[in-house]
């Protein structure tokens, strides 16, 4: 990817051919499952001595099959695509989570301008909705707070904000997309946001709700 990211694959060999199986819906992690991460990953082979991709094999398509892609595989929240570059290069591309009447700056537009105003209109639920690293991991403060109210037995919901579904949350806590429709009222209506970073410019506090923000590391950075 873009990201000089590497997802090793188990390979089996047999009768001189070798087969490696992609679950993209469940890469697995140091905490649990995720979904492979949005965008173009290039199929490499690369032997076991081998530290980085300096040496790496593409892998390509037999003439004969290249007229069978695109492949279409619908996960459960994306569509991954099997296409080919350069004629026979592999690639596997994951889709955006959000659909397409979510995704670009005016659709997102209506959803803070129009949709966000009206569920601000509804009552506060007793949730609390946490950020940390804009949605990017559960740790931090925000994680430390959840543990605390768990200790505690409080009786709320527990909403955490994701981004490309990259984040393992504890069992209860529900997840709620970056930009989704559920991540707009979950924003509007959640009596309690816990954050340790920004969240979105626009976003203001409304009555009876309460905004703790923890931001992160040290004061004692140079």
């Amino acid at each position: 990817t873009g990201r000089n990211e590497d997802r090793p694959l188990p390979v089996e060999f047999a009768d001189g051919r070798f087969t490696a199986r992609l679950r993209p819906d469940t890469m697995p992690t140091y905490e649990g499952t995720v979904p492979l991460r949005a965008g173009r990953w290039m199929p490499r082979l690369r032997r076991t001595t081998e530290w980085d991709h300096t040496r790496d094999l593409p892998v390509t398509l037999r003439p004969d099959l290249v007229g069978t892609l695109p492949l279409a595989h619908q996960g459960e929240h994306r569509t991954y695509t099997v296409e080919r570059v350069d004629f026979d290069r592999i690639f596997v591309e994951s889709g955006p989570v959000l659909g397409p009447e979510l995704r670009g700056a005016y659709r997102q537009r209506l959803m803070r301008d129009v949709y966000t105003p009206e569920q601000r209109k509804l009552p506060l639920r007793e949730a609390v909705l946490y950020n940390s690293f804009g949605g990017k991991q559960f740790s931090d403060s925000p994680r430390a707070v959840y543990e605390e109210l768990k200790r505690r037995g409080t009786e709320v919901e527990h909403i955490a904000m994701v981004h490309d579904q990259q984040v393992v949350l504890p069992p209860g806590v529900r997840g709620v997309e970056w930009g989704s429709k559920e991540w707009y009222e979950a924003l509007a209506r959640s009596r309690y946001v816990v954050t340790n970073g920004g969240i979105r410019e626009w976003f203001v506090r409304r009555e009876g709700q309460v905004v703790v923000q923890t931001w992160h590391g040290t004061p004692l950075k140079r």
